[in-house]
């Protein structure tokens, strides 16, 4: 579809109430238009989400939108409907009832967009009343997840491909902050873009301060945020490896006179939403979180992103401390790093993947139940096993035997627990051709990005230009002037 400059411009105005595009958005837009599949690769606040709504609102129909977090559905939805912009959700935290009006809605073509889960498409029947909806585009945000080799891997975004297809392929649009060429092409690949136009704007944030602050002692730790923090810009966001963590650091702020709340996926819905918003309407000046936080997040005033813990990748890293700044002015991403941080992410990354004997703990611990089908919470499987396997390790092994035609997932209505189809509960494991070397190879490759942040804490050169020669782009300079090694000043 040919739509003028001047056209654009005043839905841009109208709508989202600014008078330019910023960096490459209006060509992606364009792209989107002409009906081209496309992968946008733009920095944390550059405007992603702008790519695929304001194509959604030219196009007749309606822009189906896969989200991974519920929080992100909400924000995106809140906007755009205080822009007075028809759009909703579809996830966990409506009623069935609720769900069933939303789709009939959708179905009336009452909406512009619609944000849904990954995990909505293993459904049959979600998908066979898509097939009633006149779908203008297919948004994957956070399309890295659906990459093995990306920093955040969700295995129900592999359905994504097979569910375009199903529902008539319309053109899509895939978009990310952080992807290497290699996780840039897994996405291509698994996502079966046809000659997709690709857009890769640069990872620099002039206006981001880099400091790592090497630490001993889990005190130190905490003495050290206690006695800087009000030297920061707020709000803030501080990023800790452990729920325990958030806990206890927000309980030690909130003593020390700066209101504070803990975010992560221990907390309810209700819980996670209050503090969240209190977050954005800027009542809440701390928030203390695990990455369950702020994937899609935009809130543009965040003065510093601290992290507590050393991160598993440097994707992970700058994709979180990218959430400051985004309103251009200073802000600064500090780093506590204890050399130790590196063994917790070695044994969390070992959690995460089951060996051949944990597969068979979880596929006899199935076959135990004494009936073909199984209904079970995958947090309760994990802590009935005697050998101490993780909950990302259940959900592996139970992909595992999937893969191998050993189960087969059902749908489940209003409840957070699954079920599955024993295919044939008198066969015994080895019977079943289960496979985890792709597994141990992802095991590998994580072990090799773990590299590259603890190569990034440990570097006596340019931060800036470290992260830009991770991600494949040429530095400007070879001092940025604006982090901890090239100005040495460590706050």
């Amino acid at each position: 579809m040919a739509v003028e400059t001047d056209n654009l411009l005043i839905y841009l105005k109208r709508y989202f109430g600014y008078d330019a595009f910023i960096g490459q958005q209006e060509a992606v837009i364009r792209s989107v238009l002409s009906g081209n599949d496309t992968l946008a690769v733009m920095p944390t606040g550059s405007g992603k989400s702008l790519c695929y709504q304001l194509p959604a609102l030219i196009l007749p129909g309606t822009a189906i939108v896969v989200s991974p977090l519920i929080a992100l559905m909400k924000d995106q939805v809140d906007f755009l409907r205080h822009n007075g912009i028809p759009a909703a959700f579809i996830n966990s935290t409506l009623t069935i009832a609720q769900q069933q009006e939303c789709m009939r809605r959708l179905q009336k073509g009452r909406y512009k967009l619609i944000y849904v889960a990954p995990e909505r498409f293993r459904s049959q029947s979600f998908l066979d009343g898509l097939k009633e909806v006149h779908i203008s585009l297919f948004a994957v945000d956070e399309a890295h997840c659906i990459s093995q080799w990306g920093h955040d891997f969700r295995p129900d975004y592999l359905r994504l491909a097979q569910a375009i297809e199903y529902t008539g392929r319309p053109p899509v649009i895939a978009t990310t902050a952080t992807a290497t060429s290699y996780v840039r092409d897994d996405i291509i690949q698994q996502l079966k873009l046809v000659r997709p136009r690709c857009f890769v704007t640069g990872f620099e944030r002039p206006n981001l301060r880099f400091i790592v602050k090497a630490v001993s002692s889990e005190s130190q730790r905490e003495a050290f945020i206690l006695d800087t923090i009000g030297q920061l810009r707020f709000p803030g966001i501080i990023y800790t490896a452990t729920r325990k963590a958030t806990e206890m650091l927000a309980t030690r702020l909130n003593r020390a006179g700066i209101i504070a709340a803990p975010y992560h996926a221990g907390l309810s819905d209700q819980q996670r939403i209050r503090v969240q918003d209190d977050f954005m309407q800027g009542r809440l000046p701390v928030i203390l979180a695990t990455n369950a936080f702020g994937m899609g997040v935009d809130k543009p005033d965040v003065g510093f992103v601290l992290h507590y813990n050393m991160p598993a990748s440097l994707e992970a890293y700058y994709q979180e401390a990218g959430r400051a700044g985004r309103d251009g002015q200073p802000a600064c991403c500090i780093l506590l790093y204890k050399p130790s941080d590196k063994h917790l992410q070695e044994f969390m990354i070992n959690n995460n993947y089951p060996n051949l004997k944990a597969v068979r703990a979880v596929y006899n611990s199935l076959c135990r139940s004494g009936s073909d089908v199984v209904t079970l919470g995958i947090k309760e499987t994990a802590a009935s096993l005697s050998d101490g396997i993780s909950v990302s390790a259940v959900n592996v092994a139970l992909e595992a035997l999937e893969r191998a035609g050993a189960i087969k997932r059902l749908p489940v209505k209003g409840t957070w627990q699954r079920a599955y189809r024993l295919l044939d509960r008198s066969k015994s494991f080895e019977y079943w051709p289960v496979d985890i070397s792709a597994y141990n190879k992802q095991r590998r490759y994580d072990m090799e990005r773990l590299e590259s942040i603890v190569n990034y804490c440990k570097t006596y050169t340019c931060r800036r230009n470290y992260i830009l020669n991770y991600f494949g782009e040429k530095p400007i300079s070879s001092r940025c002037g604006k982090c901890d090694r090239c100005d040495g000043i460590e706050f």
